[in-house]
């Protein structure tokens, strides 16, 4: 598996952003090769993958961020003969968390947040709690694109982080 993942990423890594890359590379590193790195590709089963699922102690988001790289490198190994068959196919999807996800926080535990920031911090942490605006995408802001009166903010800009340095980039 480990073999057909790095062929796999050498392909891939010019096709996909450079923070996607690096996600990917986090994740296999982490969770996925040392489960699988040293395992024949055609000897990993649904069974391996559910047992995998099961054992980890995460949400169901950072499962499924986990396992988009490495259903991505068993796409790769189907698609080009390595392996006969996709394990995936029969691998029951990942069931999102009907309550609150950990992590999240209540109006009122907003409130007493922002309530103890300095003057300085609290529109910034007010943008990024009542908007859905990323932390980067707040970043990149420019007041020109600011319309108070209208209450309207446009994000036309992101700063991410990308081979040691700060660059912006289109937002998602």
């Amino acid at each position: 598996f480990g073999e057909v993942a790095q062929r796999w990423s050498e392909i891939i890594k010019p096709r996909i952003e450079d923070t996607t890359f690096a996600n990917y590379r986090k994740v296999m590193n982490k969770h996925v090769l040392p489960a699988f790195g040293n395992t024949p590709i055609a000897d990993i089963t649904s069974l391996d993958i559910e047992t995998f699922i099961s054992k980890l102690k995460v949400g169901s988001k950072t499962k499924l961020n986990i396992l988009t790289p490495f259903r991505l490198v068993i796409k790769f190994g189907k698609k080009h003969g390595i392996i006969h068959s996709n394990p995936f196919a029969d691998v029951d999807p990942i069931k999102s968390s009907k309550s609150r996800p950990a992590g999240v926080l209540s109006l009122d535990e907003i409130r007493c947040f922002v309530e103890v920031l300095d003057d300085f911090w609290k529109p910034l942490f007010i943008l990024l709690f009542f908007t859905g605006v990323r932390i980067g995408e707040a970043a990149g802001l420019k007041w020109k694109r600011v319309d108070l009166v209208n209450s309207v903010v446009q994000i036309r800009k992101t700063i991410v982080y990308v081979s040691g340095t700060y660059v912006y980039k289109k937002p998602k």
